[in-house]
């Protein structure tokens, strides 16, 4: 798979575009419902905002979400990208003068159903006479639903502690969406201590919506201190993710112990203490 990389400035899924290059696209996102075997036109409007005339081309790429919850544009990622087309293979347009690119998008009978992520990529073609470098260009997000029946369906597939910082909890989340379309998430998390009492519940930001076939990684810390956690014992620590429209949820839980330095430092001594009388006992019998 080849990755190709643009200079590209976009928010995913809001609803405004910012300038690059003395050009301007709008809108920067289409959400488009179509029955397999349909076709549909779709248009971007592009302004040339320099003050000379540009060449602008258009192209197609695959979207996917890192694991971070980031756009990243690809070639060849996604079958949808074969079921858009752009018309202008190339568009001059003038100073200040506006002009709608179009983009014909035709999914084939038997496509599967659910949200499907095309980048509609406007690119600035560079002129003979500029400097060697990367050439500026904007996307305008195609969300195209394939009618049939959306599947929610979002998986914990990691959840863990990590107590080797000092003050601080971190706990490690893995979500995959399992499900055809994209969802909006919340989360919560929630400490017991060894009598079964919550002793914190807090709401965590989880990003942006979890496009469907995506994969997210995420870091939660929470201070000792902010936790309620001081003495020692077994602790619990829980996750409840609500997802989709539809308000699904899904869950998890794991245990910890949690010890105190002192006690932490008595456990040491315990061990080190026999050793170094075995080792008198043994320096004594040598002399």
């Amino acid at each position: 798979m080849k990755k190709i990389i643009f200079v590209i400035l976009l928010v995913l899924f809001s609803g405004f575009a910012k300038q690059a290059s003395a050009f301007s696209i709008s809108p920067v996102k289409t959400l488009l419902t179509l029955d397999p075997g349909s076709s549909q036109t779709i248009v971007v409007r592009v302004k040339n905002e320099d003050s000379t005339m540009k060449s602008f081309q258009g192209k197609i790429m695959g979207i996917r979400q890192d694991e971070a919850g980031k756009p990243v544009f690809e070639k060849d990622i996604n079958s949808a990208e074969q079921w858009v087309k752009a018309q202008d293979e190339l568009a001059r347009i003038g100073a200040g003068k506006t002009h709608e690119m179009s983009f014909i998008v035709s999914p084939p009978k038997g496509a599967s159903p659910g949200s499907h992520y095309v980048g509609l990529m406007i690119e600035a073609v560079k002129e003979k006479e500029a400097p060697v470098g990367l050439s500026a260009s904007l996307a305008s997000i195609l969300v195209l639903q394939i009618s049939g029946t959306a599947k929610e369906k979002v998986d914990i597939v990691g959840w863990s502690v990590n107590k080797n910082e000092a003050e601080v909890l971190s706990f490690e989340l893995g979500l995959k969406n399992n499900g055809n379309v994209e969802v909006p998430l919340e989360g919560m998390l929630y400490l017991k201590n060894w009598k079964g009492e919550k002793i914190l519940e807090k709401k965590i930001s989880l990003g942006n919506v979890l496009l469907a076939s995506s994969d997210r990684s995420l870091n939660v810390r929470i201070a000792y201190k902010e936790a309620g956690i001081s003495s020692t014992g077994l602790y619990k620590a829980g996750i409840v993710i609500k997802y989709g429209l539809t308000g699904q949820a899904v869950d998890s839980q794991i245990s910890f112990w949690h010890f105190e330095k002192w006690l932490l430092f008595g456990f040491l001594m315990l061990g080190i203490l026999p050793a170094v009388l075995i080792l008198r006992v043994k320096f004594r019998r040598t002399v």
